[in-house]
């Protein structure tokens, strides 16, 4: 992030250090605090995984200079990724269904990137297989693949947590984030994932998650409902019958 005392040379060098904002509402003893993603450039958490997965893509040899990138994604993902490909001489087409997220779809194009759309009705399973489709046919082509690749959670590992970790002194008690692919955990919860502490991180999985685990939670949720029903139901026969 910027402190807008001298200008900057690309736009990646705003990408992180986003603001962390102490909730007025939390209690004392317990402080929350926000970390506000939306002080990228971009907008969103998303332009972290963009620059950093492109630059070490570049660095191992993936993909080499004026090469392609070909992604899969509905939305920040791409616009991430076609903020940074400007600024690392690479071409990005973007594979997305054809009803999804429009207005990103268009905020995408306006970046430079291609968008390729494929059927609505055959989701992110047909935008991934046709991502690699188009890849086989590109020279200097290569497909990030955002929702299993290691180097979304470790963009994460070294710039988000470490920034999150210094700026409390180490005192972090627990992280809430909400989860949506799972990408930026690469399908697996690890203690490491945002380098805060050595307690191990709980989410919930995806699609493809721990279904043993998904229905274990669902059921410890299910038996929390069921008890405060119960509870609630003898509230209420109580009052009436002290009336």
């Amino acid at each position: 992030m910027t402190t807008h005392t001298e200008p900057l040379d690309s736009v990646l060098e705003a990408v992180g250090e986003t603001p962390l904002v102490r909730l007025q509402a939390s209690p004392d003893e317990v402080p929350v605090f926000a970390k506000l993603e939306s002080f990228n450039p971009g907008a969103s958490i998303k332009d972290r995984l963009g620059e950093y997965m492109l630059r070490r893509m570049l660095e191992r040899g993936d993909v080499d200079p004026g090469g392609t990138v070909i992604e899969p994604t509905a939305g920040n993902t791409g616009i991430g990724m076609a903020m940074a490909a400007t600024q690392l001489d690479l071409a990005v087409t973007f594979v997305v269904p054809e009803k999804f997220s429009v207005e990103k779809q268009v905020l995408m194009r306006a970046l430079g990137a291609e968008v390729v759309n494929t059927p609505t009705e055959e989701g992110m399973k047909r935008a991934i297989e046709h991502a690699g489709e188009l890849a086989g046919e590109t020279d200097n082509a290569t497909v990030p693949q955002q929702f299993s690749n290691r180097l979304n959670a470790e963009a994460h590992e070294q710039t988000t947590g470490p920034e999150i970790r210094e700026a409390l002194d180490g005192a972090v008690g627990a992280l809430v984030a909400g989860c949506g692919t799972a990408g930026t955990c690469s399908r697996r919860c690890r203690p490491s994932t945002l380098s805060l502490s050595n307690r191990r991180g709980h989410c919930s999985p995806g699609p493809r998650g721990n279904r043993s685990s998904s229905r274990s939670t669902q059921s410890r949720v299910s038996a929390r409902r069921t008890s405060r029903q119960t509870n609630s139901t003898t509230r209420n026969w109580s009052t009436r019958s002290a009336r």
